[in-house]
């Protein structure tokens, strides 16, 4: 028999999902932002692309810009951490604790560090550049 979703599960289940995203965003952004060609971004700013102008802004200060990605890392992390832990404690699991370390260590691990990491360096041409309007929004944010 499947459990009733309440709100407030659904609420974790929905922590859990923007956490895990959140977090392959920031770590594949990490990479990304060094692995893009320099030259090639100052050629496409000058041309008058937004997005290669928005991301050589934001690598005009490094240590800003890694301070906002970890940063935002960790509180995605956290997010994904509180949502399972509320989901597992609805539904009343002994040690529910231990079981979200358990079950997100090696979901963050592989999905959201390892994968994101590998597919933003691989595709730092493109990936990057897509998604330099979030760097910028987190940046403000």
């Amino acid at each position: 028999m499947i459990a009733a979703l309440d709100m407030v599960e659904l609420g974790g289940w929905g922590a859990l999902l923007a956490g895990m995203v959140l977090s392959f965003l920031y770590s594949g952004l990490e990479t990304g932002t060094y692995a893009v060609n320099k030259i090639r971004l100052d050629l496409r700013a000058e041309s008058g692309s937004r997005r290669a102008s928005r991301l050589r802004a934001t690598q005009r200060h490094p240590g800003r810009a890694l301070t906002v990605l970890l940063v935002g890392n960790n509180f995605a992390n956290y997010l994904a951490s509180a949502g399972l832990l509320l989901v597992l404690t609805r539904r009343q699991w002994a040690h529910a604790d231990g079981y979200s370390v358990a079950i997100l260590t090696p979901l963050i691990f592989i999905f959201c560090e390892l994968l994101p990491k590998n597919l933003f360096h691989r595709h730092s041409e493109t990936l990057t550049y897509a998604f330099s309007g979030f760097l910028e929004f987190s940046r403000w944010a």
